[in-house]
């Protein structure tokens, strides 16, 4: 197999100065490094021959200082941010910049008298004047002094023409002005005022990275942020505001689903209005006490656990492969959209009554999952012992149980016999297909059941596909997914009450089924209360069904297609 590939490497500034060999080894060097990270990375390749090599040259005109001073905007003026050394009879506005930095004057800071008797404290020998950038390099390296150039854009926005990468104790910060074919440089007493007006109204934000430009609110995170910062090209960073990102997220719900995200206190609860107006549904709701407390039983999470604590590979790939060992690959797995796919299948939702017990395992296994009619059981499994050893590695029906040594349950694969197991009917299909036996049927739950959240999964799922970003992309699999996470929403929570005088939080603490209380600041406090009564109103039997469906998907595909390969 050939793969052609292109190692490339930027720009470099040939004076006449530059030494060729050097730069020639420098980006022979470079591409020789490119070629060997990419065979590193994507092992298998090796180079095999050079097909073309390609010199780029462009006329460059270096940025120059002027002969002439110029006025800088009355904008950044107004800052008081910066000091503009007036140099008229020369073209040495970079070295009185220099001085004025180092060696400030409080009389007369713009005239270039006040710097006069300093011109010998620094080294200038090989500068030019008017000086071009790339002698601003040599000379923080004679110096010692670390030098930032920072220029504007027609908009007045400031933004990092050239930041130092020298480590050193002195750093000056320089604002290049232009000015047709003419430039100046100026000295920023203060980058954090010149460019306040750019960042954030808050007036705390005062420490700025001179990389980015981003404000930030203590040194601390200054320095955290400079951590990652530091390996970036420096360039003025525009993220977008809460403000714009809120606008676009509403444009979207507005011209995709017809509803205002600004009625809505959350994502979810607006996902679940859309469902309802797109699907036309009334879900049911339990009026049976019982039946809320049956379907409880039967609801259990996704499984996540290692059932196989240790296993070595052993296969052709590998470089320690031994062929006369069994072949073993290791492999990670994922559903897509597996709550999707359990959304799409039918689903409950009307007319549930308690059914007589009087189906088979056979009127059981012919049952088909597209009938308008569902089954929700409880009933006793037995494990046999025969298949213990097969199914190790993925137990059939977990349920909640207490482990040793643990206080709160946790969803368990055993081999275990099932007593009142709770399950949709699909699954019970599954697992009696698989082996597991029935050995009674303790209750039935009957009910209507369509594929009502089909179209409406669908409908995000091609949304998704032709999403542009990754933003509309997770936002339109969260819909989906939210879905979900409404129908299984904890109606048995606290009631959290907020209060801010003292009378209010002595009349909810004194109440009989006060709990605790948090304190957010003086006069805030929220008082958590016992619930004295429980309004059910959410339809957690289709949350149910969603997660066995979604475990029936997982079995199926580890015990009916991976067993077999």
């Amino acid at each position: 197999m050939i793969k052609n590939v292109e190692f490339k490497t930027p720009n470099n500034e040939v004076l006449q100065e530059t030494n060729l060999a050097r730069l020639y080894d420098d980006m022979s060097e470079k591409i020789v490094k490119e070629s060997e990270d990419f065979e590193g990375r994507d092992s298998g390749w090796t180079l095999d021959e050079i097909l073309r090599l390609e010199v780029r040259t462009n006329r460059y005109s270096p940025f120059r200082g002027s002969s002439s001073f110029i006025e800088v905007p009355k904008q950044i003026a107004e800052t008081k941010a910066i000091i503009n050394v007036i140099n008229k009879k020369d073209s040495q506005c970079f070295m009185w910049s220099i001085l004025a930095a180092l060696y400030p004057s409080t009389s007369n800071p713009n005239k270039t008298s006040s710097y006069v008797p300093h011109l010998n404290k620094l080294n200038f020998d090989g500068i030019s004047f008017p000086t071009p950038l790339n002698e601003v390099k040599k000379f923080s390296k004679m110096n010692d002094i670390g030098i930032n150039i920072y220029s504007f854009e027609e908009d007045l926005k400031i933004f990092p023409l050239l930041i130092s990468d020298i480590v050193c104790e002195k750093h000056i910060d320089l604002l290049y002005v232009k000015n047709g074919e003419f430039g100046h440089y100026c000295f920023i007493k203060s980058l954090s005022r010149l460019v306040s007006k750019q960042l954030s109204k808050h007036q705390h934000k005062t420490f700025i990275c001179k990389r980015s430009l981003s404000a930030f609110q203590t040194e601390y995170k200054l320095l955290q942020h400079n951590e990652m910062c530091m390996h970036k090209n420096p360039a003025r960073v525009v993220m977008p505001s809460e403000t714009n990102l809120f606008e676009n997220f509403r444009k979207i719900c507005m011209q995709t689903y017809k509803l205002d995200p600004c009625w809505y206190f959350t994502t979810p609860a607006l996902s679940w209005d859309v469902m309802l107006l797109h699907t036309k549904v009334a879900i049911e709701l339990f009026t049976d006490y019982d039946m809320l407390l049956f379907i409880e039983k039967g609801v259990r999470g996704g499984i996540s656990q290692c059932c196989n604590r240790y296993a070595i590979a052993n296969n052709r790939y590998m470089s320690n492969f031994n062929p006369d060992d069994e072949i073993k690959y290791l492999m990670y797995l994922d559903a897509n959209n597996l709550y999707g796919y359990a959304m799409s299948k039918y689903l409950p939702l009307k007319d549930f009554v308690w059914s007589d017990n009087d189906l088979t395992e056979q009127d059981i296994l012919n049952l088909s999952d597209e009938s308008d009619v569902g089954y929700i059981l409880e009933v006793d499994l037995e494990y046999p012992s025969d298949l213990h050893d097969k199914h190790s590695d993925f137990p059939l029906a977990p349920e909640n149980k207490r482990p040793p040594n643990c206080k709160e349950p946790r969803l368990l694969t055993t081999l275990e016999p099932k007593t009142k197991y709770v399950l949709h009917y699909s699954n019970l299909k599954l697992y009696l297909k698989l082996g597991l036996v029935l050995k009674k049927i303790h209750r039935v739950l009957k009910f209507f059941q369509s594929p009502w959240l089909k179209n409406y999964i669908d409908y995000n799922t091609k949304l998704r596909t032709k999403s542009v970003n990754d933003f509309q992309k997770d936002y339109y699999k969260l819909t989906n997914n939210s879905i979900f996470g409404k129908t299984m929403e904890n109606v048995r929570r606290v009631d959290i009450r907020l209060c801010s005088t003292e009378e209010q939080a002595r009349k909810l603490i004194a109440k009989s089924n006060f709990n605790r209380r948090t304190i957010f600041s003086e006069n805030l406090m929220a008082v958590h209360l016992k619930k004295t009564q429980i309004k059910f109103f959410k339809p957690i039997q289709v949350g149910m069904v969603i997660l066995d469906i979604s475990k029936v998907l997982m079995y199926s595909f580890h015990y009916e297609y991976m067993k077999h390969r």
